[in-house]
């Protein structure tokens, strides 16, 4: 995620700062903003969505089996990821 973060922000024209620090300038204008390479940008855009609803999945399905295996199973799997056992 952060990567194609940098990606879709920095060859965007928008800019990364990282803790204030500058990495990437952003290229502001009257105009608007420039591209230093909207290929790339829009690349960086498509891999963040996809990787985004990607992660969203994992933790949904995470979460399902820890339920699962609390209320399905019977086991302790559960308590022992909150601490209680």
């Amino acid at each position: 995620m952060p990567l194609s973060g940098l990606l879709f922000s920095g060859f965007g024209g928008y800019g990364v700062d990282v803790f204030g620090v500058p990495l990437i300038p952003s290229q502001h204008t009257d105009n608007g903003i420039i591209a230093y390479h909207q290929g790339i940008s829009d690349f960086g855009a498509q891999v963040h969505t996809i990787n985004g609803y990607f992660l969203l999945a994992l933790v949904v399905g995470h979460i399902a089996a820890a339920l699962k295996h609390h209320f399905v199973d019977k086991d302790a799997t559960l308590l022992r990821m909150l601490g209680r056992v």
